[in-house]
């Protein structure tokens, strides 16, 4: 499930050096961004004891939310996630 997916993936986006296999997309040293799922995953599992939404929440926050490649842009369609919320 997403809580699951985004569990197991949200040390990398913290740290990608913790990454354990070879770079395998473009431009890997612009990548992570903030990505919409991060935002979305703590909005939904807010309230979740299982799920560090929090830490979701601040690496969202943390990340680049203005790429400038236009490859990195193309590949992050929500650019602002917020609006979602509301």
């Amino acid at each position: 499930n997403m809580a699951r997916a985004l569990a197991f993936m949200l040390p990398y986006i913290r740290d990608k050096e913790k990454w354990f296999k070879e770079p395998d997309v473009m431009f890997y040293d612009q990548w992570p961004v903030a990505q919409p799922a991060l935002l979305f995953a703590w909005y939904r599992f807010r309230n979740d004891r299982d799920f560090d939404a929090r830490t979701c929440y601040q690496t969202w926050l943390e990340l680049d939310h203005f790429p400038s490649n236009g490859e990195v842009i193309r590949n992050l369609p929500l650019r602002n996630p917020v609006i979602w919320l509301l």
